[in-house]
Order: C-alpha cells, then sequence, then structure tokens
C-alpha cells in the first residue's frame, strides 16, 4: 500500500517492467544465469523513480541476491511511495500436479485399483525425474516443468481412454 488516500491494483493481465517491480525481479531471479543475460540484454532499463535500477551489472547482482534470499523487493522502484514484496508460490502449484495428475491418468489408463495405485506412483516418481531433467536442461524451475507434464500426461491417457474405449 502506498501513503496515498486511494489504492493501487494491477489487474491480471497488466504490463509492468521486469527490470523495477518485485515481481518482475523474481521472474528474471529465477532465470538461468544465461537465459537472465538474453533478457537483460533485449531490455530497456528506463528509470521510473530516482530508486530504478538503470545499470544492467546492478540489476544482475540484485537477480543473484534474489535468488539465494528466496524473495524480491521493489523499494520504490517502480512507483514513488510503493514498496513491494513477491515470494515464489510454486508449492501449490506442484502439489496439486502430482496428487491430481499422475492418479487421473493411471485411473484412465487402467480399470484396476492395484495396478493403478502402482502406476500412479510411477508416473509421479518419472515426472518428476523428467521435470527435473527438462529444468537443468532448459533452466526454467522445476516445478513448472512437473505441472506442465502433469497436465500433457493426462491429456495423453484421456486420449488413450477414448481410443480404448471406441475399439
Amino acid at each position: 500500500e502506498a501513503p496515498w488516500p486511494w489504492r493501487l491494483t494491477l489487474d491480471v493481465g497488466v504490463h509492468v517492467p521486469l527490470h523495477c517491480t518485485a515481481s518482475g525481479k523474481l521472474f528474471l531471479a529465477s532465470m538461468s544465469r544465461e537465459r537472465r543475460v538474453r533478457v537483460l540484454g533485449q531490455l530497456t532499463l528506463k528509470s521510473l523513480t530516482p530508486n530504478t535500477l538503470t545499470d544492467a551489472a546492478a540489476l544482475r547482482a540484485d537477480c543473484e541476491r534474489i535468488s539465494q534470499q528466496g524473495y524480491a523487493v521493489d523499494n520504490e522502484e517502480f512507483i514513488p511511495g510503493l514498496v513491494a514484496v513477491a515470494v515464489p508460490v510454486i508449492g501449490a502449484l506442484l502439489i496439486f500436479a502430482f496428487l491430481v495428475g499422475p492418479p487421473a491418468a493411471a485411473q484412465a489408463l487402467t480399470r484396476r485399483l492395484g495396478p493403478g495405485v502402482l502406476l500412479s506412483m510411477l508416473l509421479g516418481v518419472g515426472l518428476a525425474c523428467a521435470g527435473l531433467g527438462a529444468s537443468y536442461a532448459i533452466g526454467w524451475p522445476a516445478s513448472t516443468w512437473i505441472a506442465a507434464l502433469s497436465f500433457l500426461l493426462y491429456l495423453a491417457a484421456q486420449g488413450w481412454r477414448a481410443l480404448r474405449d471406441r475399439l
């Protein structure tokens, strides 16, 4: 909240600068160093307030600090008088992906309880390995990959089920 008598809200879908917002800097910090260097090379580090980081080296150092501490701060860098903190909320997505994706896919692939439970566990382990491998190779957070792969697994299993039911 700002000290003004009005409230500031940013609606879903609004674009804000990466280099001077807490959420933007958190997003940059979550990237691999190589990707971050590429993205920062494409950004115009425009000064919006006296506190805005406009030096690429200072922003890179800030991103490293954010990666270490796990949260980002916007100290009047975007709007004068406005301070913001951003933290990654990935645990809920990851838990949802593991609790829903593999069992739903297993249920679509087998009709028996015992094999379904075993298949669900194997799919969960496979998703974890694939997500960690993709994260290592490409650099996005493992939770993003696991959630995306879980959804694709679910869609593939539903497709297989529909095909099996037609035959």
